[in-house]
Protein backbone atom coordinates (compact mmCIF):
# COMPACT_ATOMS: atom_id res chain seq x y z
CA UNK A 1 0.00 0.00 0.00
CA UNK A 2 1.56 3.24 -1.10
CA UNK A 3 -0.51 6.31 0.97
CA UNK A 4 2.15 8.85 -0.29
CA UNK A 5 0.59 9.66 -4.02
CA UNK A 6 1.03 13.18 -3.88
CA UNK A 7 -0.52 16.06 -6.08
CA UNK A 8 1.47 18.64 -8.10
CA UNK A 9 1.82 21.07 -5.53
CA UNK A 10 3.65 18.01 -3.34
CA UNK A 11 0.36 17.46 -1.05
CA UNK A 12 -1.13 14.07 -0.76
CA UNK A 13 -4.20 13.29 -3.20
CA UNK A 14 -6.80 13.26 -0.19
CA UNK A 15 -8.96 11.14 -2.87
CA UNK A 16 -6.47 8.80 -4.42
CA UNK A 17 -4.92 7.74 -0.54
CA UNK A 18 -8.60 7.34 0.80
CA UNK A 19 -9.74 4.76 -1.68
CA UNK A 20 -6.41 3.14 -1.61
CA UNK A 21 -7.00 2.76 2.55
CA UNK A 22 -10.65 1.71 2.04
CA UNK A 23 -9.64 -0.91 -0.72
CA UNK A 24 -6.73 -2.17 2.09
CA UNK A 25 -9.53 -2.65 4.46
CA UNK A 26 -11.86 -4.39 2.41
CA UNK A 27 -9.73 -6.32 1.00
CA UNK A 28 -8.48 -8.00 4.12
CA UNK A 29 -11.68 -9.97 4.16
CA UNK A 30 -12.69 -10.17 0.21
CA UNK A 31 -9.19 -9.84 -1.50
CA UNK A 32 -10.88 -9.90 -4.60
CA UNK A 33 -12.75 -6.37 -3.81
CA UNK A 34 -12.48 -4.12 -6.84
CA UNK A 35 -14.87 -1.22 -6.09
CA UNK A 36 -17.63 0.23 -3.77
CA UNK A 37 -20.67 1.91 -3.57
CA UNK A 38 -20.00 5.40 -0.86
CA UNK A 39 -23.00 6.90 0.40
CA UNK A 40 -22.73 10.78 1.82
CA UNK A 41 -26.00 11.63 1.67
CA UNK A 42 -27.26 10.50 5.28
CA UNK A 43 -24.41 12.92 6.58
CA UNK A 44 -22.11 10.07 7.65
CA UNK A 45 -20.00 8.63 5.04
CA UNK A 46 -20.88 4.87 4.80
CA UNK A 47 -19.78 1.85 2.58
CA UNK A 48 -23.12 0.59 0.97
CA UNK A 49 -22.13 -1.90 -1.07
CA UNK A 50 -18.85 -3.56 -2.33
CA UNK A 51 -17.86 -5.72 -5.53
CA UNK A 52 -15.48 -7.95 -6.96
CA UNK A 53 -15.63 -7.62 -10.42
CA UNK A 54 -19.21 -7.25 -11.76
CA UNK A 55 -20.39 -9.30 -9.00
CA UNK A 56 -22.17 -7.63 -5.29
CA UNK A 57 -20.78 -9.08 -2.61
CA UNK A 58 -22.73 -10.09 0.15
CA UNK A 59 -23.58 -7.28 2.64
CA UNK A 60 -25.69 -9.31 5.01
CA UNK A 61 -24.29 -9.51 8.49
CA UNK A 62 -25.50 -13.18 9.26
CA UNK A 63 -24.10 -14.58 5.55
CA UNK A 64 -21.64 -12.23 4.02
CA UNK A 65 -17.97 -12.22 4.66
CA UNK A 66 -17.71 -8.93 6.58
CA UNK A 67 -18.23 -8.30 9.79
CA UNK A 68 -18.96 -4.76 11.54
CA UNK A 69 -15.75 -3.96 12.47
CA UNK A 70 -13.71 -4.29 9.31
CA UNK A 71 -16.88 -1.65 7.49
CA UNK A 72 -16.70 0.73 10.34
CA UNK A 73 -12.95 1.02 9.46
CA UNK A 74 -14.01 1.68 6.39
CA UNK A 75 -16.45 4.09 7.23
CA UNK A 76 -14.10 5.51 9.66
CA UNK A 77 -11.28 6.45 7.12
CA UNK A 78 -14.16 7.74 4.56
CA UNK A 79 -15.22 10.28 7.85
CA UNK A 80 -11.98 11.22 8.67
CA UNK A 81 -11.66 11.90 4.96
CA UNK A 82 -14.32 14.33 4.73
CA UNK A 83 -13.08 16.10 8.01
CA UNK A 84 -9.91 16.59 6.21
CA UNK A 85 -11.17 18.09 2.84
CA UNK A 86 -11.93 21.20 2.15
CA UNK A 87 -15.56 20.38 0.74
CA UNK A 88 -17.42 17.03 -0.83
CA UNK A 89 -16.40 18.17 -4.09
CA UNK A 90 -12.52 18.05 -3.00
CA UNK A 91 -12.82 14.38 -2.06
CA UNK A 92 -15.20 13.02 -4.41
CA UNK A 93 -12.96 14.22 -7.42
CA UNK A 94 -12.23 11.37 -10.31
CA UNK A 95 -14.83 9.32 -8.60
CA UNK A 96 -17.87 8.39 -10.25
CA UNK A 97 -21.12 9.55 -8.86
CA UNK A 98 -24.04 7.19 -9.38
CA UNK A 99 -27.27 8.44 -9.88
CA UNK A 100 -29.84 6.98 -7.62
CA UNK A 101 -33.38 8.12 -6.68
CA UNK A 102 -32.95 7.79 -2.87
CA UNK A 103 -29.56 9.21 -2.49
CA UNK A 104 -27.64 12.29 -4.35
CA UNK A 105 -24.25 11.62 -2.89
CA UNK A 106 -23.62 7.89 -3.80
CA UNK A 107 -19.86 7.37 -5.87
CA UNK A 108 -18.66 4.46 -6.91
CA UNK A 109 -14.98 4.49 -6.10
CA UNK A 110 -12.47 1.64 -8.04
CA UNK A 111 -10.11 -0.07 -6.14
CA UNK A 112 -6.29 0.20 -7.61
CA UNK A 113 -5.54 -3.09 -8.75
CA UNK A 114 -4.13 -5.71 -6.13
CA UNK A 115 -0.51 -5.93 -5.14
CA UNK A 116 -0.44 -2.06 -6.25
Amino acid sequence: MRHEIETRDGQPDLAAVTVEKVAATLRTLVPEATSALVDFASGLARVTDVFAGDAAVDMADDTGPFDTETLGDADEILRKAVDVADCLNDLVKGWEHVPHERTPQLYRIAFPAAGQ
